[in-house]
């Protein structure tokens, strides 16, 4: 920031409809939709323009898991993964931003997991290490469309749970994360590039 410029945040008067943690969520147009937490089965809507926010309730099958990888194409959001109760999972959740209704894809993940590090790149939703009793080093990417979920072999250099995925032309950037079993943070920075396959 410039030399004497304040920055401040407001807290807003509105809130979430339940106590919760562990979320994700997605912008479509003015909207930004919150899904998951301690095993919740709504979804949060908050409007941007207007700052009102609405709760639906009774949209999914089952409840939500809490760190799923959570990516909007179009106008529908996937959630992917993520831990139920002490289960991790391997569904892809679709919601329909629309018609405000959720479907169960018939693809899976191959593992069953959660913690991922995501991107959604040319529409398919590439995501990055995660946890399945252990830690991972995968790379996956899913397509909506051809309800496929590919890998090409390729992994990233350490395995690791939560971190951060910035997109940057075809190369992802994942910073940090946890690097073992306790909760021990890691401080490095791995790039993978989607277009060749490599990290």
């Amino acid at each position: 920031d410039e030399a004497g410029e304040d920055i401040s945040s407001t807290k807003l008067s509105n809130t979430i409809k339940n106590y919760k943690s562990d979320l994700c969520s997605a912008v479509v147009g003015n909207k930004i939709y919150v899904f998951g937490g301690n095993g919740y089965e709504d979804v949060d809507i908050f409007d941007v323009e207007t700052e009102t926010i609405a709760n639906l309730s009774g949209i999914f099958s089952k409840s939500m898991g809490r760190n799923m990888v959570c990516e909007a194409i179009g106008d529908k959001i996937y959630l992917i993964g993520g831990v139920i109760g002490s289960s991790y999972s391997k569904e892809i959740f679709i919601f329909d931003t629309v018609t405000e209704t959720s479907t169960t894809s018939e693809k899976t993940l191959y593992l069953e997991m959660s913690g991922m590090a995501s991107v959604v790149f040319e529409n398919k939703i590439y995501y990055f290490g995660g946890k399945s009793g252990s830690l991972l080093k995968i790379v996956q990417n899913y397509d909506p469309e051809k309800q496929y979920i590919g890998g090409g072999g390729a992994s990233i250099p350490e395995p690791r749970s939560n971190m951060s995925a910035a997109l940057f032309g075809s190369k992802v950037y994942l910073f940090g994360g946890y690097n073992d079993q306790y909760g021990n943070s890691s401080n490095t920075i791995m790039c993978y590039d989607i277009d060749t396959n490599t990290a």
